[in-house]
């Protein structure tokens, strides 16, 4: 699984002024709660603008998940912490393959003259049969990508940038019902 990580942080360090961390916790959790969706639907709004969708699985793949949760206390601050998540497919999407590596393929058996059989990897093959490309053509393919490699896609910083919008909005709304929270102090 390919992971990609955000994570809201606050850090509240006032004289005069304390919180209300029932407030600021419960602000918090409905924050990531809003978050979450709009980062997931980034990246698989970003995956078709860079046209790396063929048949859908590896972006039916892409969801949240917690990964820790603290709640704010007096002895310490809090955190919400979310990955993104997909299947393998989405981590050689966005990492590529380096020139030169071996061909994407694995050994299924050996043939009727004693020689071994390959066929390319399993989301290779799959990938093959999704967009109809002849068996004739698979080698050259195969060999192409061995050769050149292929470039990686940067669609976690394309994804951030099209859920933007809506995590500034999320946040100011979470910010303002934190400020109702605040309770100043009698001098």
């Amino acid at each position: 699984m390919q992971d990609i990580t955000y994570q809201f942080n606050a850090e509240v360090n006032f004289q005069r002024v304390r919180l209300n961390r029932n407030v600021v916790n419960q602000a918090a959790t409905q924050l990531m709660a809003k978050i979450d969706p709009a980062v997931v639907q980034g990246m698989k709004q970003a995956m078709v603008e860079m046209n790396a969708v063929r048949s859908g699985r590896t972006q039916r793949s892409i969801r949240s998940r917690k990964v820790a949760s603290r709640s704010l206390s007096s002895q310490g601050g809090g955190i919400l912490h979310r990955q993104v998540v997909g299947n393998k497919a989405l981590g050689e999407i966005i990492s590529g393959r380096g020139a030169g590596q071996p061909m994407p393929v694995r050994m299924v058996g050996i043939g009727k003259r004693g020689g071994r059989v390959f066929e390319p990897l399993p989301n290779m093959l799959r990938w093959f049969v999704e967009t109809g490309i002849p068996k004739s053509q698979w080698f050259p393919i195969m060999r192409a990508i061995s050769r050149r490699g292929i470039r990686p896609k940067n669609i976690p910083k394309r994804a951030v940038e099209i859920a933007r919008p809506n995590i500034t909005v999320h946040a100011r709304a979470a910010g303002f019902q934190i400020a109702r929270g605040i309770i100043t102090r009698a001098n």
